[in-house]
This record gives C-alpha cells, sequence and structure tokens, in this order.
C-alpha cells in the first residue's frame, strides 16, 4: 500500500479524511437538493474543500517531489477538481485539471509505480475523451485518448495481477480502504466507461464496424460486473440490433433484442415516474423489434424477386430446400444470459412461404400497437408518423408472398384507410415533407389497385362490367388526386411549378408525372371522344418529363427507365391517337 510522508498522513487523520467526506456528500447528496436559481451551490462548496486539501498536499509535494504518494494524491485531487468543474459547466478549467492529474502521474505508468496511478491517468484521459467528443470536429482527438485508455488498460493487465489502487482510496481513512475484489471492480468499471465512449465517437466518425464492436463489449462487460443502469442497458442493446440489421446479421439482431426484452423487464416500476421511463423505453425497443422485421421480409423479398420485381416461385422451392439443410447459425456476438424460448421462436432465417411472412406480420403488428401506446399523436406526432408509415410497410411486405389478387386489394386498401387517417390529422403547413411522403405513397398504393384491378377484370376473358368499370375509373381518380396534391406542394408561392426541382424531390416529382401518365391512360371512359381526351392528358405528363430532363440533363441518371419510356411515348401515343380519330 501506497504510504504519505507522517506530516501530510497526520494532517489527513486531523482534517482532510473528514473534509473528503463532506465533500462527496456535498457532491452526491447536497447538490441535489441545490434551488434552481443557484444550482451548483454544493459544488461551490465542495470545490473550495477540495482547493484546501490540495493546496496542502502541493506545497508538500513541492518539497518532496519523488514522493509517490504526494503524486498520486494530488493526482487524484486535480481529477476531481476536473469533474467539479466540468459540472459546474466550467469546461476550460475542468480540462485544465484533467491533463494537470495526467501530466502529474503518466511517468508513474511505465515504473513499478503503475498500479497506483493507472486508475486515476485513465479515468482522467476518459473525461477528457468525452469532453472532445462533444467539441465541433473534436472526434478525432476524443478517439486518440480514449485509444489511449484502452491502450493503458492492456498494458496494465499484462505486465500485473495486482488491483491498482482506486481513484480517491488515499483520501479515505486506512480502516476504509477497499479490498482486492473492491479495487478490480472499480478498476474494471473506469475501462468499460471508456469502452462506451469508444463506440459512440466511431460511431460519430463513421466506425460503423469499430463502434458496434466496442459497443458489444461494453454491454457484455457490464453484465459481467453487474453493476449497470438496466433501463439504459436494454436501449443500447436494442440499437446495437439496427446496426446487425444493416449487415444482414439478423440471428445477432434477434438476440441483442431478445436481451433487451428480458432486461427490461427486470426493471422496477415502483413510483410512477419510473414506470413512464420504463414504459418509454419498452417502446423505444419495441421500435426496434418493428425494424428488424421489417428488415427481415424486405431482405427475404430481395432473394425471391424475379426480374420485374415479382415472387419467383422457382426461388421459392430452392430457399425452402437451402433452408431445411442449414445448419444452426452460430452466434459469436451472444451475451452472457439465459433468454428462454423467446429467442428459440423468433425467426431470424430468409422467409419463404406466405405463412411464414403471415406468422411474422402478426409478431410484427403487436410491437407496432405496443409503441403506439406510447407514442400517441399528441405528443408524439412524427414517431407515430413512423410507426404508421412502418404498418404500411408490413402490409406491403406481406401481399409480396400473397398469391390472389383480390387479398392483395384488401391489404392495399387497409395501407390506404391508415395513411389515409394519419394525412387527414397532420397539417402540411408545419409537416409539409411528411405530408409529401404520405401522399406519394398513397399514390402509389391507389396505382397499385388499379393494376391488381385491371389484372383481374381481364382473367375473366370478358369486357369489364360497369362494376369493375366503376372501381377502375374510381381507384385512377383516387391515385391522380394524391399524386397531384404531392406535386402541388413543390409549386413556388406564385403557384407555379419551377423550371428545375431540388435534388431531393427531382426523382419523386418525375415519378408522379409518370404515374400520372399511365393513370390517365388506364381510365375506361364509354365514349371514344373520352377517351382520347385522357390519352391527350397522359401525352402531356410524358411530354412534360421529356422536356424536364432535356431541359435538366444533370437528372438523366436518376430517372434513365422512365425518361426511355417516356421518348418512345411521345412518339407512338400520337400515332395512336390519329389512328382513332
Amino acid at each position: 500500500m501506497t504510504l504519505l510522508p507522517p506530516n501530510l498522513l497526520t494532517y489527513m487523520s486531523e482534517e482532510g479524511y473528514d473534509k473528503y467526506k463532506k465533500i462527496r456528500h456535498l457532491f452526491d447528496e447536497d447538490s441535489k437538493c441545490d434551488p434552481e436559481n443557484d444550482p451548483f451551490r454544493s459544488a461551490y462548496k465542495a470545490r473550495e474543500l477540495l482547493q484546501e486539501i490540495s493546496n496542502k498536499v502541493h506545497v508538500e509535494r513541492e518539497c518532496d517531489g519523488a514522493h509517490v504518494g504526494l503524486r498520486v494524491l494530488e493526482g487524484s485531487l486535480c481529477y476531481q477538481l476536473g469533474l467539479n468543474y466540468i459540472f459546474c459547466e466550467e469546461r476550460p478549467c475542468g480540462e485544465e485539471y484533467l491533463q494537470k492529474s495526467v501530466t502529474l502521474l503518466k511517468d508513474d505508468l511505465d515504473t513499478g509505480n503503475s498500479k497506483d496511478a493507472v486508475s486515476i491517468v485513465m479515468a482522467a484521459q476518459t473525461e477528457l475523451g468525452i469532453l472532445w467528443a462533444s467539441r465541433y470536429q473534436g472526434a478525432e482527438q476524443a478517439l486518440s485518448i480514449l485509444e489511449k485508455v484502452e491502450s493503458s488498460y492492456h498494458e496494465y493487465k499484462r505486465k500485473s495481477d495486482h488491483a491498482p489502487l482506486t481513484i480517491d482510496e488515499l483520501l479515505s481513512p486506512p480502516e476504509e480502504r477497499l479490498t482486492d475484489a473492491e479495487r478490480r471492480e472499480k478498476f474494471e468499471n473506469i475501462y468499460t466507461h471508456a469502452l462506451f465512449y469508444l463506440a459512440q465517437v466511431h460511431k460519430n466518425l463513421g466506425n460503423n464496424d469499430l463502434a458496434a464492436t466496442h459497443c458489444q463489449r461494453t454491454l457484455r462487460r457490464q453484465l459481467k460486473i453487474g453493476n449497470y443502469d438496466r433501463k439504459e442497458w436494454a436501449v443500447n442493446a436494442a440499437g446495437l440490433s439496427q446496426y446487425f440489421i444493416t449487415r444482414n446479421m439478423f440471428a445477432q439482431a434477434k438476440h441483442c433484442l431478445c436481451c433487451a426484452n428480458v432486461v427490461i423487464e427486470e426493471c422496477e416500476t415502483t413510483a410512477s415516474d419510473m414506470e413512464t421511463a420504463v414504459f418509454q423505453r419498452k417502446a423505444d425497443i419495441a421500435r426496434c423489434w418493428v425494424k428488424y422485421f421489417l428488415a427481415l421480409l424486405e431482405y427475404s423479398k430481395e432473394k425471391l424477386y424475379d426480374d420485374v420485381l415479382e415472387l419467383d416461385r422457382d426461388r421459392q422451392t430452392n430457399a425452402q430446400i437451402a433452408q431445411d439443410e442449414e445448419d444452426e447459425i452460430k452466434n459469436p456476438y451472444r451475451m452472457p444470459m439465459e433468454l428462454g424460448v423467446e429467442e428459440e421462436n423468433t425467426r431470424h432465417q430468409p422467409i419463404v412461404t406466405f405463412e411464414e411472412a403471415r406468422q411474422v406480420f402478426l409478431r410484427c403488428k403487436t410491437y407496432v400497437d405496443f409503441a403506439l401506446k406510447f407514442f400517441v399523436m399528441d405528443g408524439y406526432v412524427t414517431d407515430n408518423i413512423e410507426l404508421a408509415q412502418d404498418m404500411s410497410a408490413l402490409y406491403k411486405h406481406l401481399l409480396f408472398f400473397e398469391i390472389a389478387k383480390d387479398r392483395k386489394c384488401k391489404m392495399h386498401k387497409r395501407r390506404a384507410d391508415l395513411i389515409t387517417g394519419v394525412l387527414e390529422e397532420i397539417n402540411p403547413q408545419f409537416y409539409l415533407l411528411v405530408c409529401r411522403q404520405l401522399q406519394f405513397e398513397l399514390g402509389e398504393i391507389y396505382s397499385d389497385m388499379v393494376d391488381l384491378k385491371v389484372e383481374i377484370a381481364n382473367e375473366t376473358n370478358r369486357p369489364a362490367g360497369p362494376h369493375a368499370v366503376k372501381k377502375i375509373n374510381s381507384l385512377c381518380l383516387s391515385s391522380i388526386k394524391y399524386f397531384r396534391e404531392f406535386l402541388d406542394t413543390l409549386k413556388n408561392p406564385n403557384g407555379e411549378f419551377p423550371g428545375t426541382l431540388d435534388g431531393d424531390v427531382e426523382r419523386p416529382a418525375v415519378v408522379a408525372n409518370f404515374y400520372l401518365a399511365r393513370l390517365h391512360s388506364k381510365v375506361l371512359a364509354s365514349e371514344q371522344q373520352e377517351t382520347l381526351d385522357w390519352k391527350r392528358r397522359s401525352l402531356q405528363f410524358y411530354q412534360w418529363i421529356v422536356d424536364y430532363v432535356q431541359r435538366n440533363p444533370k437528372c438523366t441518371p436518376s430517372v434513365q427507365k422512365e425518361f426511355e419510356i417516356c421518348q418512345e411515348m411521345v412518339v407512338l401515343l400520337p400515332k395512336s391517337l390519329d389512328r382513332q380519330l
């Protein structure tokens, strides 16, 4: 055990230890009750006492700079002063004290004194890394500092089996010193804290793979040590699942989400505010589950697409055979916990059949419904709308696996009712971008229903009856209505369509006009003249697209297929009209 010089040990016994106890009480307890108009009152009092002890130690160290105990004690006090200044929103002073702490002790890391200094240096560097991470363009410097913490941890573990001294151990009486097990736990906690912020910094720098690795290591270490906030752990585990989803690693994503479910259920909900906090975390986790199932359905569709983005039955059969032969996926990212049957009963393999898709649909819908209980329209408008869009996407994915066209139409109708209900509740003045998304989606939904109804009518090998004609025309007009509403939002204050559109709406605007051209040609009119009128309007939309792309050639790559079809139609459609005159 590192010892202090006799004269300083006498001071600590008579005053220092008691002052430090008072400091901890001021900072840990009294500060919670400080008034709003004086929020740092207790912290300022604690700072004065810290400074008194620090001044005394500094004088002693000036007289005996070679004494390890004096350097370690002053380094500990500088670290705590740094935290105090940061807490009081005086970051420059806080950074200065943290850096002083590192400077005092960095040479001791390379000597036999590392067990006395390593915890303080790692803790101070972690706080410096956090400071830099919060600054504009400070992520690179934060990464450099936090990697030093990681290096110090591994270097100490490689060289020593001793439990290192804790940050403030020399500020406590000898009879209150910690056991080796307690010291090791605190040392591991410092490294875990650093790992957590390393994950954040890597994420901010776009190093997603490294961010996920550090996040997963942090979560595993927290489980092993047992000292963690269950609500935050569960949300972070669910967040990690979203990384695995982007890599199509669905077994790993599922495992993270199942772990999140288990841990969030362990949270106590005795107070009403705690119940609300846990409810929100559960709703957040439910949304991550929704994204998981949607991504699994999308991934499964991509594996079964044919050349026209429809279900390929041959690929479906081959996928079923391959799935039956697949060995159990081994997951190197597993957390050290028992999950029971939930993980076993949750699908992560690609979906092949409609029944499999239906089971995933029903499971996902339960999470949407749960999330909507918290993210209500009154207070969580954006979240509520996104959940409605997720539910629409869920129906869209399910109908890909459906064969019966009439049932597909019913699913589209549910999507339309869902989106229409949301669109009617929001104000386009405040949610213009969202309104555009919903209007465009409704236009697509009704257009898809038109195509399905036309296919159903053609299967009879007879002209469409009055009821079918009326239904097809009604759907055409609904689709036209929403695409027009979408395009109207792009007009300038004078009600004119701009000659050049912004990049983020350029392709949607061209595609909307392309839909309108097709829809006008699908309307079934009873009189020939009316039919010709609809086709002339169709030609106008095709011509608009050709003119726009020729006027704005930079947009050609993003609308190449539509542009080529339009070029053909502006040549063929006039000839067709001439023949019908």
